[in-house]
């Protein structure tokens, strides 16, 4: 049954979700699994300090 949980509690996202998708500035920014992701990484995303390269979905430093 899919669940949509919009929240900025990293703990809980973690905790119950299988993909997270992350939005920036209103626009999606990634799609990742807290698997592949730690919550550091989702909040650099978030914030902007760090881009998802779309195609392979590998973290890159913004410049």
């Amino acid at each position: 049954m899919p669940v949509i949980l919009i929240s900025h509690n990293m703990p809980q996202v973690f905790e119950v979700a299988d993909r997270i998708q992350i939005q920036r500035l209103g626009k999606r920014a990634a799609v990742v699994t807290p698997k592949t992701h730690t919550m550091n990484d989702v909040v650099a995303i978030m914030t902007g300090a760090m881009t998802v390269d779309k195609k392979d979905q590998a973290l890159t430093p913004v410049r």
